[in-house]
């Protein structure tokens, strides 16, 4: 099979911790690889390749699946993404993750999930029950 590179821009945090900053990753399209999908959340969780981009979320934050329908990315994680102590609001957390799925071309909205269920809030505070679009105030180059 042929094997086909990609970019992909994955959205981490600024210095502050204030705003999102653009880290372009390769990822190489095969029979053997993961999905773009699965590839972003896995880099998301590892933490960024660079000094001028920092963690939004937990290492310790395990998916348990993630599959994309009807231009929405279902993704589910283990409870272990509502008790993260992560190094970021919430909010920017969050946009993390949805900014960088949404820029695949089939991927409209993200619909956060916690152990298969979707009626979920974040720290008491963001609500996740519906699916959530692109931000675009939150990203600086």
């Amino acid at each position: 099979m042929l094997k086909q590179e990609s970019d992909l821009t994955i959205y981490f945090a600024n210095e502050t911790g204030e705003y999102l900053v653009p880290v372009v990753y390769g990822f190489t399209i095969d029979n053997s690889s993961s999905s773009m999908e699965e590839y972003i959340v896995s880099q998301l969780i590892a933490g960024p390749k660079t000094k001028d981009a920092y963690a939004t979320m937990s290492k310790d934050v395990k998916v348990l699946s993630i599959t994309t329908s009807d231009k929405i990315c279902y993704v589910n994680f283990s409870s272990s993404f509502l008790s993260q102590n992560q190094p970021v609001s919430d909010e920017l957390m969050v946009y993390s993750i949805v900014n960088s799925l949404c820029q695949l071309p089939y991927v409209n909205s993200v619909q956060f999930m916690v152990e298969s269920e979707s009626d979920i809030m974040l720290h008491k505070t963001f609500d996740l029950s519906q699916p959530l679009r692109r931000k675009t105030d939150l990203i600086r180059k």
